[in-house]
């Protein structure tokens, strides 16, 4: 069993044993017919991989499984270079839940009382600017996020996002 990140589920991560043959497996202990299987006496190095085909850089290791510390200390290379930068792109599965939720509400309130509904979306556009510049000042500042990266994930053009954004700002 790997390790499975919130809202990444098809990429479980886990140490691949790097046989002295140049084979690989995750399988631990007893022989078995369907896969090579890691034992003390086979193993020259570990692997992080994922499920979804990425593999990390082989590290020298021999002998019996990692501890509970190794294993971690060999999975930073999953979650720092594969994991990490996936999250960055992945909307948590809680926020679009609640989003669906929302816009079945104001669909509601606009067919019961479109005035308030009104009020509502002028709040939300407010708000979404308001978390649109948070969001593109901390991806360039912080993550180093290109202004094409910018634009794909708003959906226009580097050149939109640029003048929108990039120019100098009046105000706090």
């Amino acid at each position: 069993m790997g390790t499975i990140i919130e809202d990444l589920y098809d990429h479980e991560g886990w140490l691949d044993a790097v046989l002295n043959d140049g084979t690989e497996t995750s399988a631990w202990g007893a022989p078995s017919d369907h896969m090579p299987v890691a034992n003390p006496s086979n193993v020259v190095g570990l692997r992080p991989s994922c499920e979804c085909g990425w593999r990390g850089t082989v590290i020298e290791h021999r002998g019996d499984y990692p501890d509970d510390d190794r294993h971690d200390e060999l999975m930073k290379e999953w979650h720092i270079l594969h994991v990490q930068p996936l999250l960055q792109r992945t909307t948590p599965s809680a926020l679009t839940a609640d989003h669906e939720a929302l816009r079945r509400r104001l669909y509601q309130l606009a067919e019961e009382r479109p005035e308030a509904a009104l009020q509502e979306v002028r709040r939300l556009l407010a708000w979404t600017e308001e978390i649109t510049q948070i969001a593109v000042d901390r991806a360039r500042g912080d993550h180093g996020a290109s202004w094409s990266d910018i634009g794909q994930d708003l959906g226009v053009s580097k050149q939109a996002a640029w003048e929108r954004f990039g120019g100098e700002r009046v105000g706090p």
